[in-house]
């Protein structure tokens, strides 16, 4: 994959930990989109297709998992990564059945972000 390909959305209704995901990806050669709202990011991915996908768990919109469940009835092949502080044995159940790719607890740390990135879109585009 080409590093003009990376394209990543973050969806998290907090603005800090969308201009924290800006910051550390700003690094690298990508695409980056914000969205406040899960009905935002659904949105933007109707229109056009990330390699990557940081989800909040709680919007103020909707659900993470309503999120994650739309956004892969429009391309499967989106890698979704939930993020949340309050993250269940239920809820976890229900994002794995949905097909989830990864989750992470806030806070998090730029490392492991990195290490989903690496992992999902493009490990020489992320080197630390």
């Amino acid at each position: 994959m080409a590093k003009a390909d990376a394209k990543i959305l973050i969806i998290d209704d907090e603005k800090p930990i969308g201009e924290f995901f800006k910051d550390l990806f700003g690094m690298f050669d990508t695409q980056i989109d914000v969205a406040n709202s899960g009905k935002k990011g659904l949105s933007l991915v109707a229109k056009q297709k990330y390699s990557l996908v940081f989800l909040d768990y709680k919007l103020g919109d909707l659900t993470g998992l309503e999120v994650l469940e739309e956004i892969k009835k429009t391309d499967k092949k989106t890698r979704v990564v939930t993020i949340s502080a309050h993250l269940t044995d239920d809820v976890l159940k229900s994002l794995k059945s949905a097909g989830v790719d990864g989750y992470l607890y806030k806070p998090m740390s730029a490392e492991k972000i990195l290490g989903f990135a690496r992992k999902f879109v493009d490990k020489k585009t992320f080197k630390a």
